[in-house]
């Protein structure tokens, strides 16, 4: 996923913010992962994160001890916005064009239908949309490595985003 987030970003003339949810090299070994598997795995991928994370112009990750973990050449460009919570818009707002022509929300990667049974996030698109009558030209919503659930198309044409929604590998 952080190779397609880089070429859009590179195709798009975009500035490239990486969201790390969970650790791939960095961090803590994943419990249900062989630790044989996990050496292996990162053997192999390593260099290419460390190729994507100085290519990024910021990073963002869910905790201060998750942030710990990556080499220290990334720290400054690193902010933790914690699971759930509000965060201050200054840590990020230098990072970010102010006035794109597009905005887009971009979720990456796969989605169970455990989280599409709660409904507010579509419920509050539609009515964002609506009251402030956003063309689909002006926002796109892209579901990066969900196209395996076969309820998210469902539940995007009930709400009427089609036409706002993309669904890829």
């Amino acid at each position: 996923i952080i190779k397609s987030a880089s070429y859009l970003a590179d195709k798009n003339k975009a500035k490239l913010v990486l969201d790390y949810r969970d650790p791939l090299n960095f961090g803590y070994h994943l419990l249900e992962t062989n630790n044989l598997f996990y050496k292996f795995k990162r053997f192999f991928t390593i260099r290419n994160e460390i190729r994507f994370l100085r290519k990024a112009d910021h990073i963002i990750t869910i905790s201060e001890s998750l942030k710990r973990f990556f080499p220290k050449e990334f720290q400054e460009k690193i902010s933790v916005i914690e699971n759930g919570s509000n965060y201050e818009f200054n840590l990020i707002k230098d990072t970010i064009n102010q006035k794109p022509k597009e905005f887009n929300i971009v979720y990456l990667g796969r989605i169970y239908n455990e989280q599409l049974l709660d409904k507010t996030f579509f419920t509050a698109i539609k009515v964002f949309i609506k009251q402030h009558k956003i063309t689909d030209e002006s926002f796109k919503i892209y579901f990066i490595g969900s196209n395996l659930n076969l309820k998210l198309p469902d539940i995007i044409k009930k709400y009427g985003l089609r036409s706002f929604t993309h669904i890829t590998e």
